[in-house]
């Protein structure tokens, strides 16, 4: 079945959710970010990474994506298409990262799963 949607209306619904809600931090423009958990999940799902050993992307790959998905109007894919969205809103308005910013997509860290804010304070604290 098909449903109404797509990636820009999708888009605006985050804009008017979360915008002024993320402080942007400045040091994430030139560190290179590894990305776990639900986010690997859905750069899975979506072809993005092919494998569990992970992969190298882009903030732009996951806009190219959802537009994809979103253009797909299929009721199964209507949460993909919400979920890459909302990634891509998150690196792209919130955290302020250019569609070129590179992403390291993980499944797990020295064997052990883990989520991705915890990924970002371990990075922290291992500074």
């Amino acid at each position: 079945r098909r449903v109404h949607g797509s990636h820009q209306s999708c888009y605006s619904s985050m804009k008017s959710i979360f915008d002024s809600q993320i402080t942007a931090l400045d040091e994430l423009k030139s560190k290179q970010l590894y990305v776990f958990s639900y986010m690997f999940d859905k750069a899975k799902d979506s072809g993005l990474v092919s494998d569990n050993s992970g992969g190298v992307i882009t903030v732009g790959d996951y806009k190219k994506a959802a537009v994809k998905t979103c253009g797909d109007q299929l009721k199964a894919q209507r949460f993909q298409c919400l979920d890459l969205t909302y990634i891509y809103y998150i690196f792209s308005q919130g955290f302020k990262l250019s569609d070129a910013h590179v992403l390291h997509i993980v499944k797990k860290v020295k064997g052990q799963e883990i989520a991705w804010p915890l990924g970002a304070a371990f990075k922290l604290l291992a500074q």
